[in-house]
């Protein structure tokens, strides 16, 4: 099991039957086991947690270089201009996409020069409508590894200050402030930005590009920022504070990004200045 991109969602027991149900996602899939002992059901969503934490290494093959994800964003400028701060916000500031979906114009500091600060309190991770105590597939928690309250602070470039007011002038945001949303207004959904970044990335990186594993899921914008900020820092903890990471995730993209630097899609990597 890889461990980026896991949610294990709470034990239920399923409607009418005396049967107890884990859940829980994987890099976007849905998968599902089912016990007929909460004490069985409660031991394998324990075994979940642990493999969940135990880090895999990132494969550096998914990773892009600058010049690969700008001209994936200018695509999705065309496309759907309302994500390409969206999809700004995963590289430049190494959110995760549940992060992105739920920041809001309180969370941005954006001076009209220079850098700016988000400042992270919550994340809308997919759960499901049966996992949620409202009823919809999407329900706020705290930022993911980390206790409730906690809040992160990441200093972010001038390129993502300058695509956020712009998507801010240009689209504004919902009426409890979010900047990202579906077509009705609702929360964006998975399926929603992963087509638009399909598209893009078909259309940036071309028929043989596209047909690897370079930057084909969003999340992988993530892994490309966290391994040029160590590329060009050399500073793990600075990175693991600005990306909400623990010292261990950091310690395999270390080697990923060993790996990367003796790719060609990494040449000439520089970090995005925050």
């Amino acid at each position: 099991m890889s461990s980026f991109d896991v949610r294990i969602f709470a034990l239920r027991r399923r409607a009418g039957r005396r049967v107890f149900e884990v859940r829980w996602r994987v890099a976007g899939q849905d998968k599902s086991r089912s016990f007929i002992t909460q004490a069985l059901a409660d031991s394998y969503r324990a075994e979940l947690v642990r493999a969940a934490r135990k880090v895999a290494e990132f494969d550096p093959a998914t990773v892009a270089s600058p010049e690969q994800v700008r001209a994936i964003l200018a695509h999705v400028a065309c496309i759907r201009p309302e994500l390409a701060a969206f999809f700004g916000c995963l590289y430049y500031a190494a959110l995760r996409p549940e992060e992105d979906v739920a920041l809001r114009r309180d969370d941005l500091t954006l001076p009209a020069h220079g850098r700016g600060t988000l400042i992270l309190t919550t994340a809308c991770p997919r759960t499901g409508t049966a996992w949620t105590s409202t009823g919809r597939p999407h329900e706020p928690r705290g930022l993911k590894h980390r206790p409730d309250g906690t809040i992160r602070v990441i200093p972010v470039p001038p390129v993502l200050v300058r695509m956020l007011r712009r998507n801010l002038r240009d689209h504004g945001t919902t009426p409890d402030g979010r900047l990202f949303r579906g077509a009705r207004g609702d929360m964006l959904s998975e399926s929603a930005y992963g087509r638009t970044w399909h598209t893009a990335r078909q259309a940036a990186l071309g028929p043989e590009l596209a047909a690897t594993a370079l930057a084909r899921r969003p999340y992988d914008l993530q892994h490309a920022a966290l391994s040029l900020w160590l590329n060009a820092s050399g500073a793990p903890a600075e990175v693991a504070a600005r990306a909400g990471n623990s010292a261990r995730v950091l310690h395999d993209v270390c080697r990923t990004a060993s790996a990367a630097r003796k790719t060609p899609s990494a040449s000439g990597s520089k970090m995005p200045s925050p």
